[in-house]
């Protein structure tokens, strides 16, 4: 009470509170109750229950069919096929789709919007910024995993081959700003490791041979600016 305005605040902010909580809690039950999973797992559990009664036994009078043109059909397998019918196009967007779009279709995105983040398939990644291309290449649960191509905020091209976890890892390329190829073997964390080449900006051949943690390690070749050669043999 000593200080009427915090006081106020903080009763507005209980009273706020006591008043949407309702509001709030029921839409979390709406939500739950609608979504698409929730759904989908209700009434996929309510088919199989259907079609394990329907399965047992085999009709046992002719009360159990139906008379179509010239033919007798069992009221079972009218049953199926309806569920069938209702139930083909639950298994498409459920199962069949994401599979699809994941592995044959290429998804435009914005890079860290909502949908990117938890995405599995092949993703073109734009920034907000001016939609220009950043990535082009495959998602796995929102990571950029397996091969794919990097581009920087202007369009050049910064690197081509394999990553995991948003790292080059693998075999790969990298560039120079001018579209020279700045490196090319293989990688790991970002960092040359194994056998690679290494070029100058100009696309003269720097060195060829082993890599460790980004440094020249092991065997390998060394040239001078003019193509000659300057040392052949073991680096650490």
């Amino acid at each position: 009470m000593s200080d009427p305005t915090k006081f106020l605040k903080t009763s507005s902010q209980r009273l706020s509170r006591i008043i949407t909580q309702p509001f709030v809690t029921a839409g979390r039950k709406i939500k739950q109750k609608t979504n698409i999973n929730n759904v989908t797992t209700k009434v996929m559990g309510d088919v199989r229950k259907g079609w394990q009664k329907l399965m047992k036994g085999k009709p046992a009078s002719w009360k159990d069919y139906v008379a179509i043109g010239d033919y007798y059909v069992a009221k079972k397998v009218i049953i199926i096929a309806v569920i069938l019918i209702l139930v083909l196009p639950i298994l498409y967007l459920k199962f069949l789709q994401p599979m699809l779009v994941a592995n044959f279709f290429t998804k435009t995105m914005y890079i860290n919007e909502p949908l990117a983040l938890a995405y599995t398939g092949k993703v073109e990644l734009l920034t907000a910024r001016n939609d220009a291309l950043i990535f082009k290449g495959r998602l796995e649960d929102g990571r950029i995993n397996g091969q794919g191509t990097l581009y920087d905020y202007v369009g050049n091209l910064v690197y081509r081959g394999e990553f995991k976890m948003e790292m080059y890892e693998g075999a790969g390329e990298s560039y120079y700003p001018n579209g020279q190829v700045q490196y090319k073997g293989s990688y790991k964390s970002n960092q040359y490791e194994g056998d690679g080449y290494l070029y100058r900006e100009d696309g003269v051949l720097l060195y060829e041979g082993s890599f460790r943690q980004g440094q020249y390690s092991g065997l390998g070749k060394e040239y001078y600016a003019n193509g000659r050669m300057r040392y052949i043999g073991e680096f650490a």
